[in-house]
């Protein structure tokens, strides 16, 4: 399956005037735009370029046309046309056309051809896999409620720190209980393992949702995070530390 799509955006190489930079040409920079092509490729996304003329109404047209002609993931935007006061009006043109026609399309911008992949992985939110999901519940006496779950459905304690016991079965599905977490100011409703915790906080801090506790290194193993959802879950995010 082929990974988010970047259509990429610069200047048309051919109405540079390169005069300011001796030593670069238009086929240089041909050459240089075609390897961030490749690099992106082999860094798994999908790519369509747009290059523009020299011309502010003619950019947009074009730029319209790149964006409907696939869904777009990450637009990247080339230095020379974002700092060139030469090219401010086709700029402007281009930024109004993104956010007219997609709203909802990652912006970033590389320095040089050479950072563009490094642009868009910027903009691309890093990939978190999930390893388990642990339901919890909060108990006001933690010895009854182990023996309960014990006894009624033949768990086994896997975990106990005093304040919260993980109960499992061979099969790894898991329930934890808990009177009071040892450090964050709430109880979670629900604890998700997953691969990058720092990669999940990441995600998280850009979504814009609440963190009620911030990405923290615990004594007993675990670096975690909380944060609160829009009906008012608390999801504590962790990954068992190394």
């Amino acid at each position: 399956m082929a990974g988010p799509h970047v259509l990429q955006i610069g200047m048309n190489p051919d109405v540079i005037d390169f005069t300011p930079w001796p030593g670069q040409s238009a086929e240089d920079l041909r050459g240089r735009i075609e390897q961030a092509r490749t690099a992106l490729h082999e860094a798994g996304f999908s790519v369509s370029t747009c290059l523009l003329p020299d011309d502010a109404d003619a950019a947009a047209s074009l730029v319209a046309d790149a964006l409907t002609a696939t869904d777009v993931d990450v637009v990247e935007i080339g230095a020379g046309l974002r700092t060139s006061q030469a090219y401010t009006p086709i700029f402007e043109q281009v930024i109004n056309t993104i956010t007219g026609l997609r709203p909802g399309a990652r912006l970033c911008f590389n320095d040089s051809p050479e950072t563009t992949l490094e642009a868009v992985r910027r903009a691309i939110p890093a990939r978190v896999n999930i390893e388990r999901i642990v339901p919890n519940l909060v108990v006001s006496d933690l010895p009854r409620a182990v023996h309960d779950h014990v006894a009624v459905l033949g768990l086994e304690v896997v975990m106990d720190h005093g304040w919260i016991v993980t109960l499992a079965q061979s099969g790894g599905r898991q329930l934890s209980l808990l009177t009071q977490d040892a450090t964050a100011p709430v109880n979670p409703d629900v604890s998700v393992f997953v691969d990058d915790v720092a990669a999940a906080y990441e995600r998280a801090t850009a979504a814009g949702v609440e963190i009620i506790h911030p990405l923290t290194a615990e004594e007993w193993g675990v670096t975690r995070f909380f944060y609160r959802d829009a009906s008012g879950n608390v999801i504590n995010v962790g990954s068992h530390s190394a």
